[in-house]
């Protein structure tokens, strides 16, 4: 009886398949360069980053972002775990994070792609895919120089 718990115990242990990688790096795009352009894929999942400006003029907000898109390509469910590394002016202002604050972490449904926008990256399943690159009008202020991905973990079930 106890080794065919083990072997129940063993199989539903290599049912989910991990990847794991230490770092990514999430290229900074020119202000201009307002299509998605690829910088992470494996067989499992694509990611994609953008320029955005979400400046909201008529509440006086004038921010830029670059937007992550989210890509499950296969036909299961997938878990998808980063943390976001984000220097602004050369100081990685998010590394020391014991709050987790810069801790992403979002269950993708088969063939589901997550696609933000500055109207909805804040909301529901586009948190945290809104990184803030500046505020526009306050030029003293820290700009985004680096950003990666460290963490970066894929379960598929």
């Amino acid at each position: 009886m106890k080794f065919k718990n083990f072997i129940a115990i063993l199989f539903i242990l290599f049912s989910f398949t991990l990847y794991g990688q230490e770092k990514v790096e999430i290229p900074i795009t020119h202000k201009n360069n307002v299509e998605w352009k690829k910088f992470f894929e494996n067989e499992k999942l694509t990611l994609s980053v953008k320029y955005a400006d979400c400046s909201d003029q008529e509440n006086g907000i004038y921010q830029d972002f670059y937007l992550i898109r989210i890509e499950n390509k296969t036909n299961q469910k997938l878990l998808v775990n980063w943390h976001y590394d984000l220097y602004y002016d050369g100081k990685c202002t998010s590394c020391n994070d014991k709050d987790n604050e810069f801790l992403f972490r979002h269950e993708l449904k088969a063939k589901e792609i997550i696609e933000p926008s500055c109207s909805n990256y804040t909301l529901n399943a586009h948190y945290k895919l809104g990184i803030l690159r500046s505020v526009i009008n306050y030029p003293k202020l820290p700009v985004l120089s680096k950003a990666e991905l460290s963490e970066l973990k894929i379960y598929s079930y």
